[in-house]
């Protein structure tokens, strides 16, 4: 099983690997919650002790259509 972590912008943590549904949802809320309008979600490693973000994906807030949007990453 794929295990996802990710970060917001401007937070000073990786949150732990979980499935993705749970990753996005967390992110969505932490990025609200910390008034930022981007976030980055991605696969981690099965070693969750020191684990590195791989395929990942940029999501921004559009005001536009009221909601988050994956863009890529870099």
């Amino acid at each position: 099983m794929t295990a996802y972590s990710g970060y917001v912008e401007h937070s000073d943590f990786y949150i732990a690997p979980q499935s993705y549904q749970d990753a996005f949802d967390f992110l969505c809320q932490l990025a609200v919650e910390s008034e930022e309008d981007v976030f980055y979600i991605g696969k981690v490693s099965e070693n969750i002790d020191d684990f590195d973000l791989y395929d990942v994906v940029e999501f921004k807030w559009n005001e536009d259509r009221g909601a988050w949007v994956q863009y890529d990453h870099r």
